[in-house]
């Protein structure tokens, strides 16, 4: 079929666009876009093709819009200026408005009558067919290739459609390519992936599709540095808690006698392994493991608390002689959990620790264990740490469990000891704060419902009148399934705030968890986060932790994913085994 659309004035100008006849059913308007790209944003007929441009470009450049419909014969184009180079861009619409063929044809100045004739070709549709694993230890190839398949919008299998495809990962561009698809439709693409750790993407791009397929995530990982600790871990902290400040983890273990605690410190060596030292036993009942979290670049302070003292342990293992004489009021009491208040206080030299004990009884404690301001009762505190708001500030940010009732609840300091409340829908393991990442200030994170799907959210606060706060999404990204835990950092170096997350699966109720990595970077690529998932394996690993510091100083945050205590192991003698990701490896 053929539709015309002509221009009188001198010289002529006409247009036939050429509908196939197995679509002209199909298309009940043909729409004409004439673009006159100028300059540093020119662009041709297969930029438009591959969707290339911008669309604020689009817009800019777009000088002449006509559509022919069905009882139509000629549109007119005489308004059409004869000089300069243009693109028109023909389209035969459905009765939707979407498109079912489409061409392009280049057009330089007019100086004499011309008719331009521009072929339709069918607006193809893509579909992942099949791929291989996409969770790959760093240097290892594809066990095969990623299938795609391009039909028409009726399922017909188009052959002999050019496809252009690229990988992107934490270092950039990883490697791309070109082909064309077989007699069935399809195309096998087996790229080479990022040879830096972290998240990438396939990005496939057809000839003339509205929409690609969904976006082929995966994850790199470098060969984990697995860490065996003797014991049960209760809990980790992890900071400037190595010889000098250097940054490592802290695990405080429960040993296979009863009523005994340990403390395990693991940081790099000189020699760039990882070394561990573990304290002398300390008696108690129970015990929590705390961290004073200094701002400026000196050594964190590490404590256990037990019902009847406080222990401060050196990096080597060693119990300190400091003498700490907690309050009357606090003899006695089972610690439960022992979180940082963040270096957001007036005095970061002088940072406290918020104790929970049994019965939610709660209390800031100084550095010399004085209890600042008395218990709060009946208050279950499940998270603390610093958020920034619009004015550069660092809140003090408290997630509270308020019960089945209540849910969770925000307390940010406002001014000192004065604690603003609001709702906080949120899973409570995947709350986590951020530290600050190039132009990104201190943010929270966490797991949410949003609509009908979890995602993890980044948040900020803002200053209202009065000077109120309120919580202002910074961001929303949706992980394949309900993170149990998130934790921000730079794992790629490029200033840019990344969010790692765990999250598992279960084939069967009651059966092993498969656990996975899950990241997402702060760079974009068409205007989407990067993110994919690593496998971390099928194995029963109860409330996993994960913790993003960079361990070897070579400026990439690295990542932690430790086992924590299993309820359903025997009391006796166990090991625990943590997994070090040290992003900055590269492949080779």
């Amino acid at each position: 079929m053929l539709v015309a659309l002509a221009g009188c004035g001198a010289p002529e100008l006409s247009v036939v666009f050429q509908v196939p006849e197995a679509y002209l059913p199909a298309v009940t308007e043909v729409q004409l876009s004439i673009y006159a790209p100028r300059g540093s944003v020119a662009f041709t007929c297969d930029d438009l093709a591959f969707g290339e441009v911008d669309d604020g470009v689009l817009r800019g450049s777009l000088v002449k819009e006509a559509f022919l419909r069905e009882d139509d014969t000629v549109a007119p184009l005489s308004d059409v200026d004869r000089v300069g180079e243009k693109l028109l861009l023909a389209r035969g619409n459905d009765a939707d408005g979407a498109p079912v063929v489409v061409g392009c044809r280049p057009l330089g100045t007019v100086d004499r009558d011309v008719e331009v004739v521009i072929p339709g070709a069918p607006v193809p549709e893509v579909a992942l067919v099949d791929s291989p694993a996409l969770s790959r230890v760093i240097g290892e190839a594809l066990d095969g290739p990623i299938i795609m398949k391009v039909t028409d919008r009726f399922g017909v299998a188009l052959s002999g459609t050019d496809l252009l495809w690229a990988v992107e990962g934490a270092g950039g561009l990883a490697s791309d390519g070109e082909g064309v698809t077989d007699g069935e439709g399809k195309l096998g693409v087996r790229p080479s992936l990022p040879p830096q750790p972290g998240p990438f993407l396939l990005d496939v791009r057809v000839r003339w599709a509205t929409r690609g397929p969904p976006l082929v995530t995966g994850f790199v990982a470098p060969t984990p540095e697995a860490v065996t600790l003797n014991g049960r871990v209760i809990e980790y902290r992890a900071g400037r808690v190595g010889p000098g400040g250097a940054p490592g983890f802290v695990a405080l273990l429960r040993t296979g006698t009863p009523q005994e605690f340990q403390v395990a410190f693991v940081y790099r060596g000189p020699a760039g392994n990882l070394e561990e030292a573990y304290s002398p036993r300390i008696p108690g009942t129970s015990a929590a493991l705390g961290m004073f979290d200094f701002r400026d670049d000196v050594q964190d302070r590490v404590v256990v608390v037990t019902p009847q003292t406080w222990v401060e342990v050196a990096p080597d293992g060693i119990l300190t002689s400091r003498d700490y004489q907690p309050p009357v009021a606090a003899i006695g009491r089972a610690p439960r959990r022992i979180l940082p208040t963040g270096p957001c206080v007036a005095n970061p030299d002088s940072p406290q620790l918020l104790v929970t004990y049994a019965a939610n009884a709660v209390g800031f404690f100084d550095l010399e264990a004085n209890l600042v301001g008395g218990f709060s009762e009946n208050l279950d505190v499940v998270a603390s740490g610093c958020v920034s708001d619009d004015q550069g500030n660092d809140i003090r940010t408290l997630v509270i469990d308020g019960g089945a009732t209540v849910g969770l609840l925000l307390a940010a300091e406002v001014l000192p000891n004065l604690y603003e409340l609001q709702s906080w829908v949120a899973v409570a393991s995947g709350t986590g704060f951020s530290p600050p990442v190039g132009d990104t200030p201190r943010l929270l994170l966490g797991t949410q419902l949003n609509v009908n799907d979890f995602v993890v959210s980044r948040a900020s606060w803002t200053r209202q009148e009065g000077d109120t706060l309120a919580l202002t999404m910074q961001g929303l990204d949706g992980p394949p399934a309900i993170p149990v835990a998130n934790q921000g950092g730079d794992v790629d170096g490029d200033g840019a705030l990344d969010v790692m997350s765990l999250y598992g699966t279960q084939a069967q109720q009651g059966g092993d968890v498969r656990w996975f990595l899950w990241g997402v970077l702060g760079r974009t690529h068409r205007g989407e986060r990067m993110s994919g998932s690593y496998d971390l394996g099928v194995e029963r690993r109860t409330n996993p932790t994960l913790m993003v510091l960079d361990l070897d100083g070579d400026a990439l945050d690295d990542v932690v994913v430790a086992e924590q205590d299993d309820p359903s192991q025997p009391v006796g003698a166990i090991t625990t085994r943590v997994e070090v990701f040290s992003m900055g490896v590269r492949a080779r």
